[in-house]
C-alpha cells in the first residue's frame, strides 16, 4: 500500500480546511483508511450507475492509498477489474484490500450492505442526483452524466469529512439528499428532470482544461444527445502535482499537453471538438473570426477572468472554487446585468505578485521580494543563486531544488509552492498565503456544474427557464 506520487498537492488542499494540520498526521490518517466502493447488477449495468462508478473511482484513488472494489452481484469481475485498472493509472501504489478492514463505504445500485461502518449510497435519475446514508438510491439508465458525476462528488465528499471528522470544525454528514441540477432545489417535491434529447449547444469555447475544464469535460465526453462544436483552449502541460485534481489524469498524463489529454478522454459523441494549445490571449490572436457565442470559463484567477470578459463574448457561464464552497455564475445580458469582471473587482489593498511569491518562498525582507521582482520583470530562469537563498531560508537541501533550474519562476512557484512540494521539503505545514488549492470533489462538482449550465441554457425549455426564475426569487 502506497501514497500517491503527488500527495503534496492534496496535503496543501486539505492544510486549508483541516485544524491541526501536519504532514505526518495527514498520511497516518489516510494509511489506516480502507475505502469500500460496493457496486451491484443495477448499477453496472445502467449508464448512469457505471458513470458513477468511474467518477468515484477517479476521486477516491486520488487520495486514499486502500481502497477496496466489491462486485455485490455476480458475473461482474470485469467491471471491477476495469475499475481497478483506472484506480492503479492514477496512483500506481495503491492497494486493493480485504472488506474485514473496511473503514468507511459507497455502495451504488439497489443492494443495502451490513458493514458496520459509516455507508453512503450514491445514484441518479436523469438530472437529479441522489444520495442516502442509510437506504440505496438507484442509477438511471440516461445518457445524461452530469447527475450521475455529482452523486460521485457528493460521494467522495462525505467520505472526506468521517476521514477527518476529528479536524473538520462544523462538519457533519450527509443523511437523505435530491437535487436536480437544473435548478439545485435540495429534496424538492417536484424535482425538475427534463427528458433528454437532442440538444444544439451551439459554438461553445471551454477557456481553461485544468481542474474544473476536466470536470466539465468529463460531464460531456459520453454525450449522445448534445450536438453542437466545443473549443478547448488551454496553453499550459500537465505537472505531476496537477494529478491530485484533474480527474482526467493518470500518471502517463505527466508533461502532455492538456489539450491532449481532453482529446483523448472525448468518446463518440455528436459535438464537434477543437483544441488549441494557446493562452486566451494567443488564441483570440490567431483567431479569423472573432465572433464568441458562449464561453465557459474554467480558469482559476480574477486576471484570468476579466481577460475572458475584455474578448466580450455574448454569453459567460464561469465555474469557481473557493476554500469552502464552489458555485457557477451566469452572464447573459452584460447591459442588464454584471458583467464576469463585475464579480472580481478588488474590494481590499492585495500583495503584488511578487511580494506573494517571495513570502511563500521565504523571501520576505524587501532584498528577497526586489530579487523576485527582477527575476520577474527580465524573465530570468531559476538559477543557482535563488535556489540557494530558497533552500536557506526554508532550511532545506539545495539538492531538493536543483532540478528546478532554468524553470521560469511563475512555472517554478507553480510546482514548488501550489504544487506542495516545498511543504514536503521543509518543516513549515502551512498553507501557502493567497494559494486556492480545493479538493478534487471540489474542482469536479463545479465543472460538472458548469457543463450544465451550457446544456440547460442551450435547451430551450421554456419551463426551466421558469423554475429557475422563481428559484431565485424564492
Amino acid at each position: 500500500m502506497g501514497l500517491s506520487n503527488f500527495l503534496s498537492k492534496a496535503g496543501a488542499a486539505a492544510s486549508q480546511v483541516l485544524q491541526g494540520y501536519t504532514k505526518e498526521l495527514f498520511e497516518e490518517i489516510l494509511l489506516r483508511q480502507h475505502v469500500c466502493l460496493a457496486f451491484d447488477e443495477q448499477a453496472a449495468t445502467s449508464k448512469e450507475g457505471l458513470q458513477t462508478l468511474d467518477l468515484t473511482v477517479r476521486l477516491l484513488a486520488r487520495l486514499y492509498p486502500c481502497l477496496e472494489l466489491v462486485p455485490l452481484s455476480s458475473n461482474l469481475d470485469s467491471v471491477k477489474s476495469t475499475l481497478e485498472a483506472l484506480a492503479q493509472s492514477i496512483n500506481p501504489q495503491v492497494a486493493f484490500g480485504n472488506s474485514g478492514t473496511v473503514t468507511v463505504c459507497i455502495v451504488v445500485g439497489k443492494t443495502k450492505v451490513s458493514y458496520n461502518v459509516p455507508t453512503f449510497y450514491l445514484g441518479s435519475d436523469n438530472w437529479i442526483t441522489k444520495f442516502s446514508d442509510s437506504e440505496p438510491v438507484l442509477s438511471g439508465g440516461s445518457d445524461n452524466s452530469l447527475a450521475a458525476g455529482a452523486a460521485a462528488c457528493i460521494g467522495a465528499a462525505n467520505v472526506f469529512r468521517y476521514v477527518f471528522k476529528d479536524y473538520l470544525p462544523n462538519s457533519s454528514l450527509d443523511t437523505t439528499l435530491s437535487m436536480s441540477l437544473v435548478d439545485y432545489r435540495l429534496n424538492a417535491a417536484d424535482p425538475v428532470n427534463p427528458d433528454v434529447r437532442k440538444i444544439n449547444i451551439g459554438n461553445v469555447h471551454l477557456v481553461g482544461l485544468g481542474a474544473v475544464g476536466n470536470g466539465f469535460v468529463w460531464a460531456l465526453r459520453k454525450s449522445p444527445y448534445l450536438e453542437g462544436n466545443v473549443t478547448g483552449v488551454d496553453g499550459e502541460s500537465i505537472d505531476l502535482s496537477n494529478l491530485q485534481r484533474y480527474i482526467l489524469t493518470d500518471q502517463d498524463s505527466v508533461d502532455c499537453k492538456k489539450t491532449e489529454v481532453v482529446k483523448n478522454s472525448f468518446c463518440s459523441t455528436g459535438l464537434n471538438i477543437a483544441y488549441h494549445p494557446e493562452h486566451w490571449g494567443e488564441y483570440l490572436e490567431q483567431c479569423c473570426d472573432l465572433t464568441l457565442d458562449t464561453v465557459a470559463v474554467g480558469v482559476d484567477s480574477a486576471k484570468d477572468r476579466i481577460l475572458v470578459q475584455a474578448s466580450l463574448p455574448k454569453i459567460i457561464f464561469n465555474a469557481w472554487t473557493q476554500t469552502n464552497d464552489l458555485g457557477v455564475s451566469r452572464h447573459i445580458d452584460f447591459i442588464k446585468e454584471p458583467c464576469l469582471a463585475c464579480m472580481y473587482l478588488p474590494t481590499e489593498e492585495k500583495q503584488s505578485q511578487s511580494q506573494e511569491i517571495a513570502q511563500n518562498l521565504g523571501l520576505i525582507d524587501v532584498e528577497g521580494e526586489g530579487l523576485i521582482r527582477q527575476y520577474l520583470a527580465l524573465n530570468l530562469p531559476v538559477d543557482q543563486v535563488l535556489i540557494e537563498r530558497i533552500a536557506s531560508a526554508k532550511g532545506i537541501s539545495v539538492e531538493l531544488l536543483k532540478p528546478y533550474i532554468g524553470y521560469q519562476v511563475q512555472a517554478f512557484y507553480s510546482q514548488v509552492v501550489c504544487g506542495g512540494m516545498l511543504m514536503s521539503f521543509s518543516n513549515d505545514t502551512t498553507a501557502p498565503n493567497n494559494v486556492e488549492v480545493p479538493l478534487a470533489f471540489q474542482s469536479a462538482m463545479a465543472g460538472i456544474m458548469l457543463a450544465a449550465e451550457v446544456i440547460v441554457h442551450a435547451g430551450d425549455s421554456a419551463l426551466i427557464q421558469l423554475v429557475r426564475v422563481l428559484a431565485s426569487i424564492c
